[in-house]
């Protein structure tokens, strides 16, 4: 055996604990109604977003200056085949 086949760097990290303790922290119907939540959230931002048709590049980046200069939610921007979208990170 090679002393360099023992480093840490060829050891598996152990992902799936952090998904563990969080099961069993917080449990199945909690995380259920967590991401529940999340995707009403994110259905609504879609309904909003929806209501206001093209052009919504210029809605979009106005939207996300006017949340990051709030403080409320922090937003970017991505351009995607020439249009803009926003990327958001909803949780709770």
């Amino acid at each position: 055996m090679w002393f360099n086949d023992l480093g840490s760097e060829l050891s598996r990290s152990f992902r799936a604990l952090k998904v563990w303790f969080t099961l069993k922290e917080h449990g199945i119907i909690k995380l259920g109604e967590k991401i529940a939540v999340n995707c009403e959230q994110a259905q609504y931002l879609i309904s909003l977003l929806e209501k206001h048709g093209d052009p919504i590049d210029a809605f979009n980046n106005k939207l996300v200056a006017d949340m990051q200069l709030s403080g409320i939610r922090v937003l970017s921007t991505s351009f995607i085949q020439k249009k803009l979208y926003i990327r958001v990170a909803i949780f709770q």
